[in-house]
């Protein structure tokens, strides 16, 4: 593993980072403990050498996660949840810009009957709807609105999805609080808020996609709020 990993720093990580990040997901998902003992020194090297990489190809890697993050193996989900978080920590990568490709997979996993999986999801979910309200404050707001057109119709897509057990309606709360969130972020953003909320000039029209967002979110919210059940009475 270790020469592996003083060639991969040589540059052939990134020819070979499917094969590499494949081989690692089976390595996970192996039942020998030495060889799981074998995947995370891999992982941790991988995970470095991703990190300290100036030119790293996030944007190819993104869709590898994508992938992995619909398979149901607990040892693996744990992984994928790992890097997207990692990801998520690096300054030169926007999690936020690749929402669409693995937000849904995110709320799927928040039905996990495993617990400690279940909780990184949610606590993910909660720090990606952070970043995304922190970046309704920015000057212009455009990367919060574009996230909330790119993911709106996703989030209500889970909301209304599954069948009524206790495991969807955890999914269904998540993803209501989220499409919430997002109507709070859409009034604040169309300049309804308050005064003290507005800049002195008026805000430009949204463009045609983000005001698409801006429906998804207002019409997909009441149904699920109607449909929901806190068990409150």
């Amino acid at each position: 593993l270790g020469q592996i990993g003083e060639v991969a720093r040589h540059g052939v990580l990134d020819q070979h980072l499917g094969a590499v990040f494949d081989g690692l997901c089976r390595l996970y998902a192996d039942v020998e403990p030495s060889v799981k003992d074998g995947a995370q020194f891999l992982d941790r090297l991988v995970r470095d050498i991703a990190t300290e990489t100036k030119d790293f190809k996030f944007s190819d890697f993104i869709p590898m996660l994508t992938t992995r993050i619909r398979v149901l193996n607990p040892s693996v989900l744990q992984l994928v949840l790992g890097w997207i978080s990692l990801l998520d920590s690096v300054p030169q990568v926007d999690m936020i810009v690749y929402l669409p490709q693995y937000l849904e997979g995110l709320f799927n996993i928040v039905r996990n009957d495993n617990r400690d999986i279940r909780r990184n999801a949610e606590l993910l979910l909660d720090e990606l709807l952070k970043e995304i309200t922190s970046a309704a404050n920015e000057r212009p707001p455009d990367r919060a609105q574009r996230a909330i057109a790119d993911a709106a119709e996703m989030v209500a897509r889970c909301c209304r999805a599954g069948e009524w057990r206790s495991e969807d309606e955890i999914v269904r709360l998540q993803a209501l609080h989220w499409l919430l969130e997002f109507v709070k972020l859409q009034v604040q953003l169309d300049g309804i808020a308050g005064p003290d909320d507005l800049d002195p000039a008026p805000s430009p029209p949204c463009p045609p996609r983000l005001g698409h967002g801006r429906a998804a979110s207002y019409d997909a919210a009441m149904p699920c709020a109607g449909g929901t059940d806190t068990g409150g009475g």
